[in-house]
């Protein structure tokens, strides 16, 4: 009996690991070009895992993990979903339109159009999400976590705090080129979305409500973000007081290779993103130039190299805008913080990145 469970115990243990590790990883790994069927199929091979799992180690006991949604709930359940979701969701987006720097939030619906990015937020998104974590990943968490004192508060709220972790630590992987201060206000306010969606499926015992929620949520985001972008954003000046409520700060210390390169690729995107800057442009595209930079730091150099697409290949499309946009980018670049052993002018790689 003790082997059993140790078995059992250690087979759920394998099993979050190898769907964290597909929610990370497969996009990677699915050879689809286009983003939007690379996440239907995403989404289906993670459904797969799951149901293979609860077949073959719970014996199809899908009402455990609360995903019976033939399963009746009391009529407020649903109501208080929506309602806490639209408020959520709407109380996000407000502070995060005035954390983040507009266009470097997250590279979730990156390449999508916006039916498709409205489908993958608003439907499939939540319905993956909360089917992996609160399904799923909470009830295993539940019973790992399960012992003489199954009524303890630690029972109750470690697995929807511990899931609600993880779910928001899987945002750093979808955030890019952003201060840690934006990056950690991001996976807070997805910890606080976590843990209220995992007392909704504790308290329900079913991940109905929290997909509601989920949903709700995502779509007063949308409603809300888009009347702030219609009145924060209608004009150059609110945007560029938006803009320099947000300005990073950049640290040109050449002796410090990673703080440099990152502020390098922060300034990259934030001098470049003007009002206008992609306006019927193309995206996913890097301008890559070639700075000299004397023995004083002052940049006395700078030469175009080329301009390449997501993939690295040379494009033509739209290429004057690229090139004098970033060259005006390239231009303002101050002086460096040279490397305390140079003794000679030096040429390192710079790129302006439209993502």
């Amino acid at each position: 009996m003790i082997k059993k469970n140790f078995r059992k115990k250690f087979l759920e243990i394998i099993s979050v690991f190898i769907i964290l590790i597909l929610i990370i990883y497969s996009n990677k790994i699915i050879p689809i070009e286009s983003a939007f069927f690379r996440q239907i199929v995403r989404s289906l091979l993670l459904l797969s895992v799951v149901y293979i799992i609860i077949k073959i180690n719970y014996n199809n006991n899908y009402n455990y993990f609360g995903l019976n949604f033939k399963k009746k709930l009391p009529n407020n359940a649903i109501k208080k979903a929506i309602i806490i979701g639209l408020f959520v969701g709407s109380v996000t987006i407000v502070l995060l339109f005035f954390i983040f720097i507009k266009g470097d939030a997250s590279n979730y619906l990156k390449g999508l159009n916006k039916g498709q990015a409205v489908f993958l937020a608003i439907i499939l998104a939540p319905f993956i999400e909360e089917i992996l974590f609160r399904g799923y990943i909470q009830t295993v968490l539940k019973n790992l976590l399960s012992g003489n004192n199954n009524k303890s508060a630690f029972h109750y709220w470690g697995p929807i705090i511990f899931t609600a972790i993880l779910f928001s630590g899987l945002h750093f992987t979808a955030l890019r080129n952003v201060s840690l201060r934006q990056t950690l206000s991001a996976v807070l306010l997805a910890l606080i979305m976590g843990i209220i969606s995992g007392v909704f499926r504790e308290k329900y015992h079913s991940v109905k409500p929290s997909i509601v929620l989920h949903i709700f949520s995502n779509i007063g985001s949308m409603f809300v973000g888009g009347f702030l972008i219609l009145i924060f954003l209608s004009t150059p000046e609110r945007i560029a007081f938006i803009r320099k409520m947000n300005k990073p700060e950049y640290h040109f210390d050449m002796n410090d290779s990673a703080t440099f390169n990152k502020s390098l690729c922060n300034f990259s995107i934030y001098e470049k993103n003007r009002p206008d800057s992609l306006m019927g442009k193309e995206r996913n595209v890097s301008v890559r130039f070639l700075l000299t930079v004397d023995t004083s730091g002052m940049i006395t150099d700078i030469k175009f190299d080329r301009i390449m697409g997501s993939v690295g290949k040379k494009i033509i499309v739209n290429s004057d805008f690229y090139k004098n946009n970033a060259i005006t980018v390239a231009r303002e670049l101050p002086q460096f913080i040279p490397p305390k052993n140079l003794k000679k002018d030096t040429t390192i790689v710079f790129y302006v990145c439209y993502h």
